[in-house]
């Protein structure tokens, strides 16, 4: 994981080539690298996971081997939307990789739910469930991990801004109105900016546009 990441990090270095190259068309130069080394990684990446596979079925109950292999998921993950975006773009491949990358967030969130099983009062876990949620576009469940994590940190003003946010783009408005209510009171910088999420605003940009 480490190593992937690093290489992700020096990609750029990578993608240099000597003078006698330039002649060549950066598109292609870059394409070309570009999927060697998503190749690379992608094939680093399932090997990691593989091994720990592996070990699961030695001690299936270690904790810290499933958040290793949830952390090698989400990467896998990243890695391949990233890849529809900017390296892949017929759509054959755009579709086997939306298919890899709903299967890797989909584990993730299996991996983080046994997580959850042992530590239910772990505000960082929820807070990877909601994440992985929300790249799946779930947003129902999306909003049941900011209500946990919201129970378990009640002070926490981004929480409750982010839950805030939800609720409007979800169309629960009043929960979303009583939660901008609470960030008043609080005197949180940033509550007036939950008002933009509110679709009524929205409608209203819209009804004043030109004809």
């Amino acid at each position: 994981l480490k190593l992937t990441q690093n290489i992700t990090e020096n990609e750029n270095s990578y993608l240099k080539m000597p003078k006698i190259f330039f002649n060549i068309s950066k598109k292609l130069k870059f394409y070309l690298l570009k999927e060697d080394l998503f190749k690379f990684k992608e094939q680093l990446l399932i090997s990691a996971s593989l091994e720990h596979l592996k070990q699961l079925k030695i001690t299936p109950t270690d904790l810290e081997v499933h958040s290793s292999l949830a952390n090698i998921y989400t990467s896998l993950s990243k890695l391949y939307f990233d890849a529809k975006e900017t390296i892949f773009f017929s759509k054959t491949s755009k579709t086997v990789l939306n298919q890899k990358y709903e299967i890797c967030i989909k584990t993730t969130i299996e991996e983080f739910k046994i997580l959850n099983d042992y530590a239910p009062n772990d505000p960082w876990i929820h807070l990877q469930l909601a994440n992985s949620y929300n790249k799946l576009g779930l947003k129902k469940e999306e909003i049941k991990e900011y209500e946990v994590m919201y129970k378990l940190c009640p002070n926490d003003n981004n929480i409750l801004f982010k839950l805030g946010c939800l609720y409007f783009e979800t169309k629960k408005n009043a929960k979303g109105l009583r939660i901008y209510e609470e960030l008043q009171m609080r005197s949180f910088a940033e509550s007036d900016k939950l008002l933009s999420y509110y679709g009524v605003f929205k409608t209203e940009e819209i009804l004043s546009e030109t004809i």
